[in-house]
């Protein structure tokens, strides 16, 4: 017998045609500094219930900000079926320049859908620079984290 997923998940898929379940929010970032015109804002989905184990992504949203500025909305959708009651699902999130250079990153654990975890999410990068950058301390997998 198939878990079945939470009451907020199975809510969400009922008001959305029924076979899909909406995580929504917006990423935005404290410092007072513009986002660049051409930046494109990723946004995903993935599944992290095993440790040691690289997370699966099962949704993904790119967002090219075209002059918009912070907070910028996101939805990501899956099929009702792709969530599993029993497994962890998380939200991360980055901004990147026209060249694919980091500038943001989430540097929390956005836990949504399951175990009580909600489905709308507002999530706060920090900034990021260069490796090896001045004023900087490591930040796994994304270069440096500004202090």
């Amino acid at each position: 017998m198939r878990p079945l997923i939470s009451g907020l998940a199975l809510l969400l898929a009922c008001a959305h045609g029924g076979g899909a379940v909406r995580v929504t929010g917006s990423v935005l970032y404290r410092e007072r500094i513009a986002l660049p015109q051409d930046a494109l804002v990723r946004v995903t989905l993935a599944d992290v219930s095993l440790i040691d184990v690289p997370e699966r992504v099962i949704a993904e949203q790119e967002i090219r900000s075209e002059g918009r500025q912070v907070p910028i909305p996101f939805v990501l959708e899956v099929p009702a079926g792709a969530i599993d009651e029993a497994r962890s699902y998380a939200v991360r999130a980055q901004i990147l320049d026209a060249s694919g250079q980091l500038l943001w990153s989430s540097t929390e654990r956005h836990a949504v859908l399951t175990r009580g975890a909600p489905s709308e999410l507002r999530i706060l990068l920090r900034r990021v620079a260069p490796a090896g950058g001045p004023g900087a301390r490591t930040q796994r997998g994304s270069g440096h984290v500004l202090d």
